[in-house]
């Protein structure tokens, strides 16, 4: 929804849950706790034969998890996996405010309802005119509308 919907309202609130999403992940995938009682499943259902009789996308998911969960450091010694983790955030907070800044940035470009021929009246309707210039609208450089002029419009110059 922070990339689709033309309500800031809803894009706003799908970001912060987005947001919040992300912070849980690379706290979950951090947890040693979890990690050791995953694997000791794993090998203690190896050995009585209960993981053999788990279908394929359990076992896939319990091996995955594991594999995921390794890749992202949490065998390494404690304070290089708090390092990881503080990575982690921060790249998760600079990801959010860059996603932020574009779905709040207001630029927008001027563009020839000739060439929005296949995007439909609705859509078209939807855009702002610009003052001053007929048969023109403004086009925001935010993800709902740049990603429609990428899939539909037909003028290269446009994309």
């Amino acid at each position: 929804m922070t990339k689709v919907s033309p309500n800031v309202e809803i894009r706003d609130a799908a970001h912060i849950g987005s947001k919040m999403l992300s912070e849980f992940n690379i706290e979950t995938w951090a947890r040693h706790d979890f990690y050791s009682a995953l694997k000791e499943y794993k090998v203690m259902s190896q050995q009585n034969g209960a993981f053999s009789k788990l279908d394929f996308e359990s076992q896939r998911y319990v091996n995955k998890v594991i594999s995921d969960m390794e890749s992202s450091g949490i065998g390494l010694p404690l304070e290089k996996r708090d390092q990881v983790v503080k990575l982690n955030k921060e790249i998760s907070t600079l990801s959010t405010l860059a996603l932020d800044n574009i779905n709040h940035d207001d630029s927008y470009f001027e563009i020839s309802e000739l060439d929005l021929v296949n995007f439909g009246n609705k859509t078209i309707n939807e855009l702002d005119k610009v003052s001053g210039k007929e048969g023109y609208r403004k086009f925001l450089l935010k993800s709902p509308t740049a990603s429609s002029v990428l899939r539909l419009c037909e003028n290269e110059e446009v994309k």
